[in-house]
């Protein structure tokens, strides 16, 4: 009889023989697992996107600056979607899903509109 350590306040007794309970050990069976929603929690900067502005890349003989750039085509970060994605497989509505983001990632700046933005865009990254 072997108690593994799940929290502070908990422990979990696995009946088995010394070696078994080495082997699943060792395969990381008893390890901590990950219940953070994916999120870096003191990450640093929420989204990778580069600043919009034109294109500074020559084009023709001039070297003049092109104008025209590339609409994004999806103006929310891969963060917004996984928490939108996750709240959404709760069952949770995209008011919903706006209210939870809102108390639990407010740096996501998760709206009611970005989440039917993100749930009618069909496949995931």
């Amino acid at each position: 009889m072997t108690a593994i350590g799940v929290n502070k306040s908990a422990e979990v007794f696995v009946v088995a023989e010394p070696d078994d309970i080495r082997r699943r050990g060792e395969a990381g069976e008893f390890a901590k697992k990950d219940s953070a929603l994916g999120l870096d929690y003191r990450g640093g900067p929420t989204s990778t996107a580069k600043p919009a502005g034109i294109d500074r890349a020559p084009s023709g003989a001039a070297g003049v600056p092109s104008q025209r750039q590339q609409p994004s085509r999806r103006p929310w970060t891969a963060q917004q979607e996984k928490i939108v994605r996750l709240y959404h497989d709760m069952g949770l509505s995209p008011r919903q899903i706006a209210e939870r983001a809102r108390q639990n990632v407010p740096r996501l700046a998760i709206t009611e509109r970005l989440a039917i933005q993100i749930l009618s865009s069909g496949a995931r990254r």
